[in-house]
């Protein structure tokens, strides 16, 4: 091939940045003008077929609501996003109804993928969806029209940030969620079922703070949501703080334990239990009523030493 040949070809080939430590970089200008790597065209989104690990050098921009911003098609990946910006048209500080179906960082039904140290802005759909295995740590998902972090069965989300997304900020089942703020979001903060909570805050969510089925919860603060906790049947509820919300502190349905809970300040009952629920040691001060039967004549078991407004006696209501 003629020497011109040869370099214009080489020129027009995806600038698929390696970096000394094996990682590929993925940078706006390979996205937009070239590809990013082997497998990836000009344009969005970044189409990721190969397993290993990535890392943003720069921000994403997204013009579209209907684009994702990174396409995961392969199992053991790890985005680093290396403190930059995935960020889509959407701002739900104005209006964020008018969304799509463009998500930040999407690899559904893929298996062991890490995503890290960044933050996913503004886009049609969902902020950062993963599936199976999958760990999101450190990352912030902000005013997207969807979800903020969604993932599934065996995932670990640490230390994230969700705050006002368009419907719920946190969701996924069989996950454990630890040291996470979901914060504004317009419609729960966490949502789950089979899952553990752990060391949590949901605050000013326009549905309950978290909402889960069959799940444990522990040590987590719900401030000014809808219900604090709202939490089906089986399921252990402990060690948390449960303020200010528009509702009950904590609604626990049956075959649950509740212990070791502060809920106060509630417009509506400290605590509503379901049939065959066991409280104890719970503390209950200065909400609209002490505790509430789920339905009439529901079998609630109060083994002692919970304090209601200074007293040793906590009234059931029907």
């Amino acid at each position: 091939m003629p020497f011109k040949a040869l370099l214009i070809a080489l020129l027009v080939l995806p600038c698929s940045a390696l970096a000394v430590d094996g990682v590929r970089e993925i940078s706006h200008t390979c996205a937009s003008e070239t590809g990013c790597f082997a497998g990836d065209a000009a344009g969005y989104p970044v189409l990721i077929t190969t397993a290993g690990s990535y890392r943003l050098t720069s921000n994403l921009s997204i013009a579209d609501v209907d684009t994702h911003g990174i396409h995961i098609q392969v199992d053991g990946v790890t985005i680093d996003l290396n403190g930059f910006e995935i960020r889509g048209p959407v701002s739900c500080s104005i209006d964020c109804s008018a969304g799509g179906t463009g998500i930040g960082i999407y690899a559904d039904g893929k298996n062991n993928t890490r995503v890290h140290n960044g933050i996913v802005r503004g886009m049609g759909d969902v902020g950062v969806t993963v599936s199976f295995g999958s760990i999101v740590q450190n990352v912030q998902a902000t005013e997207n029209a969807g979800r903020g972090i969604a993932t599934s069965l065996g995932s670990v989300v640490e230390n994230c940030t969700s705050r006002k997304n368009g419907t719920v900020g946190f969701v996924g089942d069989d996950t454990t969620f630890r040291g996470n703020s979901a914060v504004s979001n317009g419609d729960h903060g966490f949502q789950a079922s089979n899952s553990t909570f752990n060391t949590n805050t949901a605050s000013q969510n326009g549905g309950h703070g978290i909402a889960a089925t069959g799940s444990t919860v522990i040590g987590n603060t719900v401030t000014q949501n809808e219900n604090g906790i709202n939490c089906g049947p089986t399921c252990l509820v402990r060690d948390n703080l449960a303020r200010v919300n528009a509702l009950e502190g904590i609604r626990v349905g049956g075959n649950g334990l509740v212990m070791g809970n502060v809920s106060s300040n509630n417009t509506g009952f400290g605590m509503k239990l379901g049939a065959d629920t066991v409280f104890r040691e719970n503390l209950l001060v200065d909400n609209g009523g002490h505790v509430k039967r789920s339905f009439n004549g529901a079998n609630v078991i109060d083994l002692g030493s919970n304090i209601c407004d200074g007293g040793f006696v906590c009234t059931i209501s029907d």
